[in-house]
């Protein structure tokens, strides 16, 4: 069992809203708030670079007490493993001594993952119980051959080896659960959640012209050319599926945030004609705040995603899928890993299957054909759903904690 008042979330996230990482984080920290615990945050923040390598200065954000380590810049940033874990050793000795034994979960890491070894073993030396959340296992696939290796090999000792060495592992989806629980730890698992108070929407504005929205950046700067298998998310074939609808003469507004219409051709170039095809029916917005996409997401009729079925989208479970739940916005999404278990046919969005390009295409015409009643109905199915809220883990992240 727990002895700690105390926990520290440490690693590499931007805490709460600054990417899908710090949400990650924001929603476990809350329900670990609710289960009565004090959460401390150490994230990275890429504007904090002071002249000395430290701990920001103590800000409160949404009622947690947060510091920051300097985000990595370049590789001799990443290389500073040792100096990020004496600071954060420092302040878990510092908590440690003020009576409250902590309890350390990991998240990534804020340098290459030997600061995750050098942790445990001070964790373990120092009798304090160490948690890894686990959320994905990417594949690194960029025309940098030099990174494709240093990036694969730490992130195979921070999944594969390091993470095994800690008391437990938060997961994100039953494929990371069964992975670890195989090599003998205990786990839980915890999707996203949701802890936004601003979730109402007004259900009678369904648009008049059905309109989607996808929100992410899935691919590298530098990644190949038309490598679109090397994609998180397969917005080629969101271009393609809706190029060919627009050719059949369906009228719809697909928005996309994260990115510009210029920087996704550099990357994939063979998607132009799609993309040209659809231009008067699609919105680019580029770079947006979280504030920003979730005013057009509550002004859409569906959020959709689609992935590939390999480890990277097995392993994890998209964010954006809870934030659009919670936002009373269905989702038309893959049926890969663990998204059938959270959506419902027809009742909270469309599950489409993999590799299957008819039938990817088949599930957004339903989407366009179904009308405005049912997906008011669809909207309301998604405001009353509590997949993602943060009372439905309360017991069972309570007892992996006591079983620690």
């Amino acid at each position: 069992m727990l002895r700690s008042k105390t926990i520290i979330y440490v690693g590499n996230f931007h805490f709460p809203n600054g990417n899908a990482a710090g949400k990650r984080v924001y929603g476990s920290s809350v329900l670990l708030k609710e289960l009565g615990y004090d959460v401390n945050i150490i994230d990275t923040n890429a504007s904090y670079q002071p002249s000395k390598y430290e701990l920001s200065a103590k800000v409160v954000l949404k009622g947690f007490n947060c510091f920051s380590l300097p985000y990595p810049k370049g590789f001799g940033g990443w290389l500073r493993f040792y100096d990020a874990f004496r600071i954060v050793k420092a302040y878990i000795l510092l908590k440690k001594n003020q009576g409250d034994i902590c309890t350390v979960v990991m998240y990534g890491s804020p340098t290459l993952s030997l600061f995750n070894l050098f942790l445990i073993k001070f964790c373990k030396n120092n009798d304090i119980k160490i948690l890894a959340d686990c959320v994905d296992w990417l594949s690194i696939n960029s025309k940098n051959i030099l990174f494709n290796c240093i990036k694969s090999c730490d992130d195979f000792f921070q999944k594969a080896i390091f993470n095994k060495m800690t008391d437990g592992v938060i997961c994100i989806s039953s494929f990371l659960s069964n992975y670890y629980q195989n090599a003998g730890l205990k786990t839980v698992v915890i999707p996203p959640l949701n802890v936004t108070s601003e979730q109402v929407v007004d259900k009678s504005k369904v648009p008049l012209i059905p309109t989607f929205i996808y929100a992410g950046r899935p691919f590298r700067d530098d990644m190949k050319k038309n490598d679109v298998g090397s994609m998180k998310d397969r917005v080629d074939l969101i271009f393609k599926v809706f190029s060919e609808l627009k050719l059949e003469g369906y009228n719809f507004i697909l928005h996309i945030y994260g990115f510009s219409s210029v920087e996704f051709l550099n990357c994939v170039p063979e998607a132009r004609k799609n993309v040209e095809t659809i231009s008067e029916s699609i919105i680019f917005h580029g770079h947006a705040s979280n504030v920003e996409v979730l005013r057009t997401l509550k002004n859409c009729s569906f959020s959709i995603l689609f992935r590939d079925n390999k480890r990277d989208t097995i392993a994890g479970f998209p964010t954006k899928v809870a934030e659009s739940i919670a936002a009373g916005i269905p989702v038309i999404v893959s049926d890969v890993g663990d998204t059938s278990n959270y959506i419902t046919e027809g009742v909270n969005g469309f599950l489409s299957p993999v590799s299957n390009y008819c039938l990817q295409l088949e599930t957004v015409r339903k989407a366009l054909d179904i009308g405005p009643a049912k997906v008011n109905l669809m909207k309301e199915n998604c405001l009353n759903d509590t997949s993602f809220s943060t009372h439905r883990y309360k017991s069972s992240f309570l007892e992996f904690l006591n079983s620690l």
